[in-house]
This record gives structure tokens, sequence and C-alpha cells, in this order.
């Protein structure tokens, strides 16, 4: 049952023409649309040409201020498009909740207005074209396969980057909020060189993530997941053995491999993001296992959980401050 979403207006819908018939009109639509995608992308874009070399496509004509704002990832392209206060009108999940910093920049009363897309690995084309965009903002890596459809309801935006301030960066450009971008991070990056000197580049951490199937140990390297990426421009070392110059992301250790993490403290967070971290069960049977105890900085009482609500569910600025906060807990014992 949708929570979220145009669902009277859906509804009303479908209890008129037959789903055949429907799904005939949506079609048509559709396609009469296809003619409307050349001049997004053409020479003579009445709106601005967003160029960046970390867009797909290179090039896309957006409009000059969208008023009406679609977005296929409840991750990045949600919560930075919350941060900034944008027209959001549709968007997809990645479960049957919208993620913590999802509800931490909106009311319920925000989320309910939102046209429901459905799950993010799959938006409704149907849903997508009744909340008429003016603009749809999606990821690279989850959606490029779908943008024949998508720029044939609206211009659309994948973003292409590991980065997340260039992501975000890029959706402030896309959506004509670069000022407020950049006063947010221009705040953002004074905190953070004053915890840089307060830290004094002289601690280093292991990072944990433990779910259901195992572990992960998220690395430092060129594509660091970006709370790996904060805890380094804050100046937190990492474990040569949790570091790479290549582009893997996170490793798999086994219970063997788990006490060679030799960071000076350990920050671990159960569950997150796609994986539901099974409550207590979980947690006891992981702090209580014989081998958990021989891990460092457990053994120095320096093992410190964290929430997956930004560690792992990480959204842009929003979370970066919210990691910011723990490291001041935890690091400075603020």
């Amino acid at each position: 049952m949708r929570r979220y979403g145009n669902v009277q207006k859906v509804n009303a819908m479908r209890r008129g023409p037959s789903a055949c018939v429907f799904l005939a009109m949506l079609l048509l639509s559709v396609a009469n649309l296809s003619e409307a995608r050349s001049s997004w992308a053409s020479e003579a874009c009445s709106g601005r040409l967003l160029e960046s070399s970390n867009i797909v496509g290179g090039a896309v004509c957006v409009p000059d201020v969208p008023a009406r704002i679609a977005v296929l990832d409840p991750y990045f392209n949600m919560q930075m498009a919350l941060y900034l206060d944008l027209p959001v009108v549709a968007a997809a999940r990645s479960g049957p909740q919208w993620p913590a910093g999802v509800t931490d920049l909106a009311t319920e009363d925000q989320l309910s207005s939102i046209v429901y897309l459905g799950q993010f690995q799959e938006p409704s084309l149907e849903e997508l074209l009744s909340a008429q965009p003016d603009l749809i903002l999606g990821d690279a890596y989850m959606h490029e396969r779908l943008l024949e459809n998508l720029t044939r309801i609206a211009p659309t935006v994948l973003v292409d980057t590991a980065d997340w301030e260039t992501y975000f960066e890029v959706i402030s450009e896309a959506t004509n909020s670069s000022r407020q971008f950049e006063q947010s991070l221009a705040a953002y990056k004074e905190r953070l060189a004053e915890l840089q000197d307060q830290l004094n580049g002289e601690v280093t951490a292991s990072f944990l993530r433990i779910v259901p199937g195992g572990f992960q140990v998220y690395l430092d390297g060129p594509s660091a997941y970006a709370p790996m990426a904060v805890l380094s421009d804050v100046g937190i070392g990492r474990p040569a053995a949790e570091t790479t110059d290549g582009d893997t992301v996170f490793i798999r250790p086994t219970w063997e491999g788990v006490p060679l993490l030799d960071g000076d403290v350990l920050l671990y967070v159960f569950g997150g993001g796609h994986h539901v971290s099974q409550g207590s069960t979980l947690r006891s049977e992981t702090v209580n296992h014989p081998l958990w105890a021989e891990i460092p900085a457990v053994a120095d009482d320096q093992a410190h959980e964290v929430s997956p609500d930004h560690w792992t569910a990480f959204g842009g600025l929003h979370s970066a401050e919210a990691i910011l906060d723990d490291i001041e807990r935890i690091f400075l014992g603020e």
C-alpha cells in the first residue's frame, strides 16, 4: 500500500479507462514527447545548457529555474535536492521507508505530497509521467540504461562521479542553486579545517560494517565511499591494509581477518543501506564472538558504534555534517 505519492490522482485515472487503454495512452504520450527530446539537448537550447564531464552525455539543456523536479536516487539525488530546498514532486525509494537523511530534511507533509516512483532500480514511467516534471535527476551507474525513456519525459541529468562534493556541485548547477551550494560548502570546509587543527593528524581509524551476510571494510582510495573521504579530509588516517590505490570500495574479510583491523580507533556500524541489522541478535552475536575482543581497538576500549543513517546511507552535506558531529564526539570528547 502506497504511503506517499499522488494516490488519489493515479487511482482516479485507473478507475476510468481500463489498464490496457491507460497503458496505451501512456505510451502514446511518451512517444509524442520524444520529439521534444532533441530540443532538450540541442544547440537551440531554450533554457540553460549544462555542460559537464560529470554527467552522462556531457551536455543537457535544463530549465533556467526548474519548478518540478523528479529524483530517482533516494540518497544523493533526494537528500541533496532537499538540502537545497528544491521543488521535488516525484521520487524513488530503496525500500519501504525513506532513508533517515530524507526524513531529517523534510516533514511528513512534504513527503506525502511527493509522487512515489517505486524502487530506484526500476522507477515507474507511468508515475513519472503523471508527475509532469520539468527536470529529472538520477545517477549514471543506476539509471543510464533508462536514459532514452527518461529523456522522452523531461530533460534528464544523470550524475557520473564518485566524489560526493563534485556530485553535489553538479546537482546545484543543474538546478540553478550554485550560490546556496557554495555558501553551505564553505561553512562545512571551515568546520573541517578547525577539526583538522584539533586532530593534528595523530590518529588512525578502522571502519567495519557488519551485515547479516558478513563484514565489509570500507577502504580509503580514489573511489572511497563518501564517509571514508570525510575521514581522510579531516585528517584521520587509515591503516595500510585499509588503503588502496585502485578503485576498490570495500573488502569482505572473514572472522579471521577482522582482528587484523589495527586502527587506533574502530568505527563500526550494523546494517544500513539496503541491509537490515536484525536488531539485537546480530549485535549480540558479533560483540560476543571471541575474535571480536582480539581487535586492537576493542581491547583498548576504543571501539565505537556509529549510526548507519549517515555512515552507510550517505546523502550529501547533511550526512557529512553528521559525520563531523561523530568525529568531534569520539575523537575529541565533545
